[in-house]
């Protein structure tokens, strides 16, 4: 069976992290043995031009002219790159019209899985069209639908009209498929990211301290909740000190929590580690006690699953995706825009850290959104779609 995948998102030298989690689906599924694997790389974020940031466009636009890279294929997948600039999709649909166009000529796939309606399953339209053949869109975005496609009378064509078209719509959790379902007339499955648990595995605290440490890696941006974090350490600073908090990641919140911090002499427990490479943040996954999200909206929440596959307990906001993902065993929910909730969670977690077994953990991450139980499902899937193709034909 090939399939041909198209991320929204896609990993590069400037955002290491954008759509990692559709590449590792990609290197699972072709992992199997059962799908022959291609990802369609046009270079979704290195060359989507910021039109407001002329310079950066320029700087990018001369990257793009100079891109000669060919097709690369590894153990697993085959990437098919064909640069090609984009913006946003308000003007001239982003330039995805003029993408499909180059790709008439390619290797006809048997079915096609987009991620993200557009430009993703936009794209996936087009071509689907084109060669007849199945598509499936798999929608991680939220809160959806994204302003941009919001039209006054429900959602724009952009992706109304591929989420209709196609043959399957998938959602990463029963969150986001609830928020679909209010504007599609179709029914959403719920298939959930996964993680790659050869990676992600349980080692000991390898702190240099005695001090319980939880981790957050994420946006230092407002609706990360990032500041009802660090507020939560100051009402937690009332009951005790035998603690600390490292948060990775980068964001234009940066400079206020760095001077918030400072202010309130906080600079012993809180420790901001930056902007981290994937390759580093295994090692804070596995110096942690517990790993801390405190977003107000998630439609999944990937770096839940990771610090699951390493055993770890977790603390999250109720705010969609983590919904799906906590339970008794490995962690606890709390009400997102709440600093003295996620205060007492932190210190029940402190309190009650040997009740929380790694071994456990592990096991149902590993159960649930594990390779071999995500990649079945989707395989599944694309089974059924092909079938109904052949008879609606």
């Amino acid at each position: 069976m090939k399939v041909l995948v198209i991320p929204s998102w896609h990993p590069c030298k400037a955002y290491p992290y954008a759509g990692r989690f559709f590449i590792e689906q990609a290197k699972a599924l072709g992992q199997t043995g059962l799908v022959d694997v291609a990802v369609l790389n046009w270079g979704q974020n290195e060359y989507q031009l910021r039109l407001r940031r002329p310079l950066l466009a320029i700087s990018q636009t001369h990257r793009f002219l100079c891109d000669y890279r060919a097709d690369t294929e590894n153990q697993f997948y085959k990437e098919l790159r064909i640069p090609h600039l984009t913006w946003a999709s308000q003007f001239l649909r982003g330039n995805i019209n003029g993408l499909a166009a180059r790709l008439t000529n390619m290797e006809k796939p048997d079915l096609i899985h987009a991620h993200v309606s557009f430009p993703g399953g936009f794209v996936a339209r087009q071509l689907a069209s084109l060669f007849h053949i199945p598509y499936i869109i798999t929608e991680h975005s939220g809160p959806f639908p994204f302003r941009e496609f919001r039209a006054k009378k429900g959602l724009s064509p952009l992706i109304s009209v591929p989420l209709w078209e196609a043959t399957r719509v998938i959602a990463v959790s029963t969150y986001l498929k609830n928020e679909m379902e209010k504007w599609i007339p179709r029914e959403v499955q719920v298939i959930p990211n996964l993680v790659n648990t050869d990676t992600y595995i349980p080692q000991a605290n390898t702190y240099p301290n005695k001090d319980f440490v939880f981790f957050a890696l994420t946006g230092l941006r407002v609706g990360k909740g990032v500041l009802d974090l660090i507020k939560a350490v100051q009402i937690l600073l009332r009951d005790r000190q035998d603690f600390k908090l490292l948060i990775g990641g980068g964001g234009p919140l940066h400079k206020k929590l760095v001077g918030y911090i400072r202010h309130f002499s906080l600079t012993k427990h809180i420790i901001l580690l930056g902007e981290l490479m994937p390759e580093d943040t295994l090692r804070f996954y596995h110096c942690c006690d517990c790993y801390v999200l405190p977003s107000h909206l998630e439609t999944f929440g990937v770096v839940l699953i990771e610090a699951l596959s390493c055993g770890k307990p977790i603390i999250a906001t109720d705010c969609g995706g983590p919904e799906d993902i906590v339970t008794q065993l490995c962690g606890q929910l709390v009400k997102p825009h709440n600093p003295a909730q996620l205060a007492l969670a932190m210190k029940n977690m402190i309190a009650e850290r040997s009740q929380y077994d790694t071994h456990l953990i592990r096991d149902y991450c590993i159960e649930r959104f594990g390779h071999e139980s995500v990649t079945r499902q989707l395989i599944d899937m694309y089974r059924k779609s092909l079938v109904h193709k052949q008879h609606h034909r």
